[in-house]
């Protein structure tokens, strides 16, 4: 962010790949909006897939904290994230949180997690370089047995199976 609105500036911007600029007077709703898809959130992508076309109603209905719960978690899933974690983040009790969580989304926490892991390692999974170990452990997974079990639980196919279906 810069004061400077010269065009010669964006233009050195661009030479230095920012992901873009915003001028002055600073529009709030805009600014959260671009660092929200800077940062991979503009939307929850699990409940918009579980939802489907009710998606805009129901996260509108969802809670501040709820929704701190989901961004929270967006953004720290590749961490070793616990029920435990995530409800002293809030400064909640862990129960409220699970009650409150699967009232609002219709999930239970740490299945939200795991779709949310299985969703960013599908997308990792299109990269035919990177080992299925590697997709793991950037998702949050240590134990390669484990993430294949979860990974073939959300998907109905194996990681490898997956990638070689993405590859013919």
């Amino acid at each position: 962010m810069t004061g400077n609105s010269c065009q010669d500036w964006a233009e050195k911007c661009a030479d230095l790949n920012v992901q873009g600029y915003i001028t002055k007077p600073i529009d709030v709703e805009n600014l959260i909006f671009r660092i929200k898809r800077l940062l991979g959130m503009e939307d929850f992508e699990v409940l918009r897939e579980q939802w489907g076309p009710d998606y805009e109603t129901r996260i509108a209905a969802i809670s501040p904290t709820i929704k701190k719960a989901l961004y929270y978690i967006g953004l720290n899933y590749q961490q070793d994230l616990t029920r435990n974690k995530v409800a002293g983040y809030l400064n909640i009790s862990p129960d409220y949180l699970s009650r409150q969580f699967h009232k609002e989304c219709e999930l239970h926490l740490m299945e939200y997690l795991n779709q949310v892991r299985m969703h960013k390692s599908r997308q990792l999974l299109r990269d035919g370089n990177r080992k299925i170990k590697d997709v793991a452990a950037s998702v949050g997974i240590t134990d390669d047995k484990y993430f294949s079990k979860v990974f073939k639980k959300h998907s109905s196919i194996t990681p490898k199976g997956f990638r070689k279906r993405l590859l013919s």
